[in-house]
């Protein structure tokens, strides 16, 4: 082949690739030719192989070919090689490299391999790809027995173990490797370096995931106290809110991912049952507003007051009804959707309820949104009380307003019963959704 020459011809093909892996670890390219061998080398096939370089890089693999060559003859060397003269074994032995690759047709580790099997493989295996069979088959089975048991009986100090056996192989492995390729004479001085420095990259990231896999724990033990203590506030609130009273938040949640979460839907709850108290009371004390109003001599200056008070009244409902501060929670509860199993599950159920058709937050926006439209109507009966208060006297008897002397126009008064019966049929909505929400939370 033009550019290239033979190199050796050799009637083992195993041989022929060994001599090819030992040329391309030194960075010589080569190519194995099949020929058609001598018939009577008492071989069971005729046929030969060729190891083929180019002129540049004849000098440097004629090196390595006689390197190999020398291993062999002296891996075959009879028992009686010990019974040689110290003389003659000095000169056998200063005539070869002592750190030659070991057989025809054995196979060399190598790092990227090693790293694959340590990046890809769960088990430790990284010691036996180096050729140190006793501590990689303690490791391994110290691994694969802790595994199967962890996983199997949900032991949490078996998988621990585990961990702890895949992150001694992936340190030691490296440093095993550098050693055995210098028994296979295969190494130079660059590869201490590299095996140190990915012995020392995988002791950085098995220690910085045995820290985050600690927190990881520590913070899945914490939720189950977090669960407990953020069930025990809901209820606590609720019972508050269903009594008549303005809830608080008694008690803190751990600082982890569950933790802020439920505090920060905690504090949703609070805030908007605190807001909903108010509303209530408010809208109480514009009834009783109201009803004064129709006592006959009501002056002009307490209608223009209800008037304002109602309109405050519908504008704190409808903030209700519009549940503004949900936005501001799923925004915080997205920083930390995904932390930990559970948190995921607590967001997307809690999401889930506050969303569902028929839920309790459902049924107190649609509580305030019945208040807002009541005070409404109390706002304009309002006004149309002032108008008249001017030019038509007006008494409260039996449960209507009686007109002394003249009469507003038809009209007006229609429009006046309408608002009447449109807050009496508000409050009578009101008043069922109340008793669902009481239904639903029992007091205890």
């Amino acid at each position: 082949m033009a550019g290239k020459q033979v190199l050796q011809t050799v009637l083992d093909r195993s041989a022929a690739e060994l001599l090819q892996q030992l040329l391309d670890e030194q960075g010589i390219a080569s190519e194995i030719c099949r020929v058609a061998g001598n018939p009577y080398t008492g071989m069971l096939t005729t046929d030969a192989w060729e190891i083929r370089v180019s002129v540049e890089d004849m000098d440097e693999a004629k090196g390595i070919a006689a390197q190999l060559e020398a291993t062999n003859e002296v891996e075959q060397e009879p028992d009686g090689f010990d019974s040689q003269t110290p003389k003659s074994r000095h000169n056998t032995e200063s005539s070869v490299d002592p750190h030659p690759a070991r057989a025809a047709g054995s196979h060399i580790p190598r790092f990227l391999t090693l790293l694959g099997l340590t990046v890809c493989l769960p088990v430790a295996v990284g010691s036996l790809h180096a050729r140190h069979r006793r501590i990689g088959y303690l490791l391994l089975g110290m691994s694969v027995t802790c595994l199967f048991l962890g996983i199997v009986e949900h032991n949490e100090f078996a998988l621990s173990a585990a961990v702890v056996a895949k992150l001694v192989d992936a340190v030691l492995a490296p440093l095993l490797l550098v050693r055995t390729r210098r028994r296979l004479g295969v190494s130079s001085n660059a590869e201490l370096w590299k095996g140190l420095g990915l012995a020392l990259a995988c002791a950085l990231v098995g220690c910085v995931t045995a820290i985050h896999f600690h927190r990881q724990r520590e913070e899945i033990r914490e939720e189950s106290q977090v669960t407990r203590v953020l069930a025990a506030e809901q209820e606590q609130i609720l019972q508050t809110i269903l009594s008549g009273g303005t809830p608080q938040r008694k008690r803190s949640l751990p600082n982890t991912a569950l933790g802020r979460s439920g505090t920060a839907a905690l504090d949703y709850v609070v805030l908007m049952a605190q807001k909903t108290r108010r509303a209530h009371d408010a809208y109480a004390q514009l009834v009783q507003q109201f009803d004064a109003l129709l006592i006959q001599g009501a002056l002009e200056t307490d209608i223009s007051q209800l008037v304002l008070d109602a309109e405050q009244v519908r504008e704190l409902a409808e903030q209700i009804e519009k549940d503004d501060d949900w936005d501001s929670l799923c925004d915080a509860l997205r920083k930390e959707d995904g932390r930990t199993r559970n948190t995921t599950v607590f967001i997307d159920s809690l999401i889930r309820t506050h969303e569902a058709q028929g839920s309790s937050a459902q049924k107190t926006r649609e509580l305030a949104g019945h208040l807002a439209r009541a005070a409404g109507h109390y706002r304009d009966a309002a006004k149309l009380l002032r108008g008249w208060s001017k030019n038509h006297a007006y008494a409260y008897r039996g449960g209507q307003v009686v007109f002394v002397s003249t009469s507003p126009p038809e009209e007006e008064q229609k429009t006046y019963a309408a608002h009447l019966e449109a807050i009496a049929s508000l409050e009578r909505q009101a008043e069922q959704i109340q008793q669902l929400l009481r239904q639903a939370h029992p007091a205890n």
